[in-house]
């Protein structure tokens, strides 16, 4: 059965790219506005993949990481973000805080498809 992905990335232009792509694979997407909707969405419907902008404050992946590990609902939930690609200290930031993996923004975009096809229906 597809899973859920929950999105947490407030720039509309790469929210749509992400929307676009899922929607021609079949994926399901949820879009979570900030970091505390990402905790209240995935508590209510446990995804297969929360993707995150990790340099957004709206969605403050350095405080939402850790208590998304911390929750017993969602600490097994594989995280995806993405970084400018000038800020890789950012990125060992957001791994040390419990992101599974981080890529780069241009790979991310470059790679989508490929990351999403595990969740089509």
């Amino acid at each position: 059965m597809a899973k859920t992905v929950l999105v947490a990335v407030p720039d509309l232009l790469l929210q749509s790219r992400i929307l676009d792509a899922a929607k021609r694979l079949g994926v399901t997407t949820v879009v979570a506005d900030g970091g505390q909707d990402v905790l209240d969405k995935g508590r209510a419907e446990p995804p297969g993949l929360i993707i995150l902008d990790l340099e957004s404050p709206k969605v403050a992946a350095g405080k939402v990481l850790p208590k998304l590990r911390a929750d017993a609902a969602l600490c097994a939930t594989p995280t995806l973000g993405f970084y400018s690609h000038v800020d890789k200290a950012l990125a060992e930031r957001m791994v040390q805080a419990g992101c599974d993996r981080a890529l780069p923004r241009g790979q991310f975009v470059e790679k989508l498809d490929e990351l999403l096809k595990p969740f089509a229906a």
